[in-house]
């Protein structure tokens, strides 16, 4: 098999593992040091955005503020971070898609920030909320992203 043979045949199945990855698998967080409480209302409309910022504290006692975005999409309402997972850059809501302005990763918030091509290789990272009626409360941080923090 020659080089780029090869290579082709090992992005495909790296595309296939990032995109066989889903909000559902067993996923571990960390606590917000306050929960975030987001007004159900400002993201009524569909592609409504609303960003916002999470605190939580690290393994090494010092405290991190983590970007998110709430987005209301045909799906529903969800809540991503907007570090991008490749080289933690910030994304932005482009269109129906959240994109990543440096090396052009791409992510849809209908599948909670799921990856759909680009450097990263893997989704977004996620935060633990519900809709109480009223609110959208953010919780929690994919405990993954403190690693990349430290």
């Amino acid at each position: 098999m020659d080089r780029r043979a090869f290579l082709g045949a090992s992005c495909a199945v790296i595309a296939t593992v990032a995109r066989a990855t889903s909000a559902s698998d067993d996923i571990a967080f960390l606590p917000l040091r306050t929960a975030v409480v987001i007004p159900i209302d400002t993201v009524a409309p569909i592609w409504a955005a609303v960003p916002f910022k999470g605190r939580f504290t690290k393994s090494d006692g010092n405290d991190s503020l983590v970007p998110g975005l709430a987005v209301r999409t045909p799906r529903g309402v969800t809540a991503v971070c907007t570090y991008c997972p490749h080289e933690l850059c910030a994304i932005r809501l482009d269109g129906h898609n959240l994109r990543c302005p440096c090396h052009f990763s791409l992510f849809d918030p209908e599948r909670d920030g799921a990856w759909i091509s680009g450097p990263a290789l893997r989704r977004t990272y996620q935060f633990r909320f519900e809709v109480d009626g009223t609110n959208l409360v953010v919780t929690d941080v994919e405990a993954a992203l403190e690693r990349r923090l430290l």
